[in-house]
């Protein structure tokens, strides 16, 4: 009859000392025939693996409400800085704009007064340059204003005499289309007739010095010719 192992229950071979199994002696060789009732290896324990508190199975759903608050919030902040940034721009080229205005108005008002002072000017240098043109004096008196005949005076004899070759042709004091010339008393022109031949004195650039009623003038070259 087989024998069983009172330690492990496992079976022995005949004259057997020792549990090949689990090598406990065997005192009794007359061990009971009927196996003992096997006892139950005590179940190694399974390691139990705690799930962590902020792992849940419904977690899913939470975390996705956290990540779209969290997104929410994120939209927020860009929304706000882009809103900040686009009132900024705004304000700046407002302010740009209003500065630029303000520097255009003040071209114009230093652009007007530039434009009153250029008016001022001219009109004074208008108004000396009539003056200038003015004779200095009047020779001719009253009573000659009405003479008949208007006749180039002359010294005589072989000197050299400029010959008036146009009519109208004023006798000015200065050797300048600016100086005065002779006229009657009432602001006529008194000018020599044409062909009137008038006594060289000198020359002045492109005038003659000439002398008429004792008095010393200058004829234009381009209304008169030197003759000999």
């Amino acid at each position: 009859m087989a024998q069983f192992c009172s330690q492990c229950g496992s079976p022995l071979p005949e004259n057997a000392n020792v549990c090949p199994q689990c090598g406990k002696p065997v005192n009794n060789p007359t061990i009971q025939a009927q196996p003992q009732p096997q006892q139950p290896q005590q179940a190694q324990p399974i390691p139990q693996y705690q799930q962590s508190p902020y792992y849940r199975q419904p977690a899913e759903n939470n975390g996705g409400g956290n990540k779209g608050l969290l997104y929410g919030i994120i939209a927020l902040l860009v929304a706000l800085l882009i809103g900040g940034a686009a009132w900024y721009f705004i304000s700046e080229s407002n302010e740009k704009d209003a500065l630029q205005a303000q520097q255009m108005e003040q071209m114009k008002q230093e652009q007007k007064k530039l434009a009153d002072e250029n008016k001022e000017l001219t009109e004074q240098n208008e108004k000396l340059a009539e003056e200038n043109a003015k004779p200095a004096k009047v020779i001719v008196k009253k009573e000659a204003e009405h003479a008949a005949e208007h006749r180039a005076v002359s010294a005589g004899g072989s000197k050299a005499k400029v010959v008036i070759n146009g009519e109208g042709v004023r006798l000015r004091f200065a050797p300048s289309l600016n100086a005065g010339y002779l006229t009657w008393e009432n602001g006529k022109t008194r000018a020599p007739k044409k062909g009137a031949r008038l006594e060289y004195t000198g020359e002045d650039g492109d005038w003659y010095q000439v002398k008429y009623l004792n008095h010393t003038f200058y004829v234009s070259k381009e209304f008169s010719y030197l003759e000999y």
